[in-house]
């Protein structure tokens, strides 16, 4: 259940989400999925492009029906208001990897705007499918007044809950309430919230969907970067590529512009005291439907986010990959490497500036080990190799045994908050 689009491409959570119960869908667990249409940002069909195989057909199954009428109550069923305004909708249902999704459609509405218009509907389609396949466990996340009521009201069908946790967005303990599980998505974002709030969880990675991620042909070309935003470390990318131009201005970057926004570069470069035009060896990118799209032209991939990065799965994603990633030390960017790729220390000054300051000790490692990933061909070959390896501790038969415990042993009136 979750307040978001399960295929909104630039949303990390509902990915994380969606690779788990693809996962355990293969490991004999029966799966079905209800969540609204709203993305991040305003693209109502991205997840019809996600859904469709590389013949660009839509599963065989799916409908898109008109909007129902509101079910019948009964002893179990809540009264169907939640919040005051309602409208009808249709609802897209297909299967797709072992997983039954059932999906509001709620047209161009974000993943902020969408519960004030759709909460009713939202919260009639939750009832159908709770009367209709009553669940022993279900998988969210979500810290909306509305999203802890739908909670309550599937924890109140007699279901335990286990909230995934991927992101520094609930440091209040109230999000926890009707919460039976916790699943992090690290080690450092578990003790993180262990740390400041007390809450226990189980830090599993969430694993990698191959069928997404990994190019069945790679053209190693280009050392990508993905979102330019400020905590992601664009201002630092920025004096990263002027430095490597001074010494190899023929190495091509490229930016995946992801949340970001057009200009965000150009700006990023005026902030850090670059002149653009030393930017002339990076190709921008609006992003992909799949990862893999990406992959298939990175030679190594860049993550100088100088925020405590809760895991960084981009990172596991470029191991997968065979692209070496170039990261920070920050928050769960090591475990994300798991020993492959190059994990760099940030000075106070850089971290304290998001990178406009940065040192030329900090710049210095990032632009020569960039430079001899292109020009040291067996050097290269090693570090892909090694990233291979890496990889396979977050793929879905490694990842399957933990998920599968916690899915197969959580019980309603499990306590996740310390006092």
């Amino acid at each position: 259940m979750l307040g978001v689009s399960p295929f909104d491409r630039t949303n990390g959570a509902a990915r994380a989400a969606r690779s788990m119960c693809e996962t355990i869908a293969r490991h004999g667990f029966e799966v079905r999925a209800v969540a609204p249409t709203a993305c991040v940002n305003v693209e109502p069909h991205t997840h019809l492009d996600a859904i469709r195989d590389e013949q660009g057909r839509l599963p065989s199954d799916f409908t898109h029906t008109p909007p129902e009428a509101p079910p019948k109550s009964s002893p179990k069923s809540p009264p169907v208001s939640l919040l005051q305004s309602s409208t009808a909708a249709p609802v897209m249902r297909f299967s797709r990897r072992g997983v039954h999704f059932s999906l509001l459609d709620t047209g161009e509405h974000t993943h902020t705007s969408w519960a004030a218009k759709f909460a009713e509907p939202f919260t009639e389609l939750l009832t159908r499918e709770l009367d209709a396949h009553p669940p022993d466990v279900v998988l969210t996340f979500g810290g909306s007044p509305a999203e802890r009521r739908w909670r309550a009201m599937v924890r109140g069908r007699g279901a335990a809950v286990v909230f995934s946790l991927q992101n520094h967005g609930y440091y209040d303990r109230r999000a926890f309430e009707d919460v039976d599980h916790v699943l992090s998505c690290s080690d450092f974002i578990a003790a993180e919230y262990e740390r400041r709030i007390g809450l226990r969880s189980t830090p599993i990675p969430p694993p990698f969907l191959p069928e997404d991620v990994v190019a069945p042909r790679r053209v190693p070309k280009y050392a990508t970067y993905i979102n330019p935003e400020l905590e992601k470390g664009v201002l630092f990318f920025v004096r990263v590529v002027a430095a490597v131009g001074e010494r190899r201005p023929d190495i091509p970057f490229m930016v995946v512009e992801s949340r970001a926004r057009e200009g965000t570069l150009a700006l990023a470069a005026r902030e850090a005291g670059v002149d653009p035009d030393r930017l002339r060896n990076v190709s921008i990118s609006p992003g992909a439907t799949h990862p893999r799209m990406l992959f298939a032209l990175t030679r190594t991939l860049l993550v100088p986010s100088l925020f405590a990065e809760p895991l960084g799965s981009v990172a596991i994603e470029a191991l997968a990959n065979g692209a070496p990633p170039l990261v920070f030390d920050r928050g769960g960017l090591a475990q994300a490497c798991n020993g492959a790729g190059f994990v760099f220390g940030a000075s106070p000054r850089t971290v304290d500036s998001w990178g406009r300051d940065a040192t030329e000790q900090d710049v210095a490692p990032w632009a020569e080990t960039i430079i001899r990933l292109f020009d040291d061909e067996t050097r290269y070959r090693e570090c892909s190799r090694r990233a291979l390896d890496a990889s396979r501790a977050f793929t879905p038969e490694a990842t399957a045994p933990a998920l599968a415990e916690v899915f197969s042993s959580v019980r309603r009136g499990g306590v996740v908050l310390n006092g």
